[in-house]
C-alpha cells in the first residue's frame, strides 16, 4: 500500500507571499525530505502571490515550478491557482513559513493509502498566538464539530494531503482567503470521505503573519455557517425555531400566571414568536430538500 502511494503522482503546493527570509529553506526541505523518503515521482508547486519583497527573485532557479499572481489574491486563490496546474492525483500543501514540520510530509502521503485526505492537526504551539485569537478559533473549532457531527483536531490546518478529484468537487465554493482548509474539510467531512488527523508540532513563524484577528475570525464564522447551510441547513433552522417557540412557551406561562384569573388571552407576542418559529422550521425543511444532491453536481 505504501509503495503504491510512492508511485503515483503527487503535486507539493507552497503559496507564498513576503516569505524571503523562509522561502528557499522550505523548497530545500521538501526536496529533501521528498527525496530522502523515496517517493521520486512529485512535483513541486509554488505560488508567489504578488510578493512585493524579494521572494519573486529567490524563486528563481529552485526547480519548482513557479505560478506568479501579479497582484495579492489571497491564500485560497493561490492555492486553486496551484490545484488547476497541478498533475499529480495527490496533493500536499503547506506553508512556507517555516511553521509546519516538513519532515512529517512522508507520513501524511502514507496515510493516504487508506484515506481521502489526511490532516497534520496541531497539538503542540510555539506560535505564542493570545487569548483573544485562540478563544474565537476554540469556539470554532467546536461549532464546527457540531455542524458535522464528527469531533475536528484541527480545522484549518495548512499542512494536509488530499486526493485532488475529491476536492476539486467543491471548487466553485472554496473562498479565496484563509478559509479554504476550513471549507474542504467541512465539505468533507459532511460528504462522509475518508479524513484522518495525525498529530504534528507547530512552531513560530519566520517573518510576519498575515494573519488579521477579528477580520478572519468573522471570516471563519460567516463560513461555518454558509457550510452548514450546504450541507446540514436543520442543524441551524431547528435551533432557531427552537428558541422561537420556546419565548412563545414562556411567554404564555407568564401571562397565565400574573393576568389576572378570567383575563387570560393569547398575546400577540405569542402569536408571533409562535408564527415565526413555524416559519423557520419549514424554510429549514425546504432547504435540506434542496441540497439533498451532490454539491460537486
Amino acid at each position: 500500500m505504501v509503495e503504491r502511494e510512492k508511485a503515483k503522482k503527487i503535486s507539493i503546493l507552497v503559496p507564498v507571499y513576503n516569505e524571503e527570509d523562509a522561502v528557499l529553506g522550505t523548497i530545500a526541505k521538501i526536496q529533501k525530505t521528498m527525496g530522502d523518503a523515496g517517493f521520486t515521482s512529485f512535483e513541486l508547486i509554488v505560488i508567489n502571490d504578488g510578493s512585493t519583497d524579494n521572494t519573486g527573485a529567490k524563486l528563481r532557479n529552485t526547480g519548482a515550478h513557479v505560478i506568479t499572481h501579479p497582484s495579492n489574491r489571497g491564500y485560497g486563490s493561490s492555492l486553486k491557482s496551484g490545484l488547476r496546474a497541478a498533475k499529480g492525483e495527490i496533493v500536499v500543501i503547506t506553508d512556507a513559513d517555516g511553521t509546519y514540520p516538513l519532515e512529517r510530509m512522508p507520513v501524511l502521503l502514507e496515510h493516504m493509502a487508506r484515506n481521502d485526505m489526511v490532516v497534520g492537526a496541531r497539538t503542540k504551539t510555539n506560535s505564542e498566538a493570545g487569548f483573544f485569537r485562540r478563544f474565537p478559533k476554540l469556539i470554532l473549532k467546536h461549532f464546527a464539530s457540531y455542524v458535522v457531527g464528527i469531533p475536528i483536531p484541527d480545522l484549518n490546518s495548512g499542512f494536509r494531503a488530499f486526493r485532488k478529484d475529491v476536492v476539486m468537487k467543491y471548487f466553485r465554493i472554496i473562498p479565496s482567503g484563509f478559509s479554504f482548509t476550513s471549507t474542504i474539510t467541512m465539505a468533507m467531512l459532511s460528504d462522509g470521505y475518508q479524513v484522518q488527523f495525525v498529530p504534528i508540532d507547530y512552531f513560530r513563524r519566520v517573518g510576519r503573519s498575515k494573519i488579521r484577528p477579528i477580520r478572519d475570525t468573522i471570516s471563519f464564522f460567516s463560513l461555518i455557517m454558509r457550510i452548514c447551510l450546504y450541507f446540514f441547513p436543520l442543524r441551524v433552522f431547528v435551533p432557531m425555531s427552537g428558541f422561537f417557540f420556546s419565548l412563545g412557551f414562556l411567554k404564555i406561562i407568564y401571562d397565565f400566571t400574573y393576568r389576572p384569573f378570567g383575563r387570560f388571552v393569547i398575546s400577540q407576542s405569542v402569536l408571533f414568536f409562535t408564527l415565526l418559529s413555524i416559519q423557520i422550521l419549514i424554510l429549514g425543511l425546504v432547504a435540506d430538500l434542496i441540497i439533498r444532491r451532490p454539491v460537486g453536481d
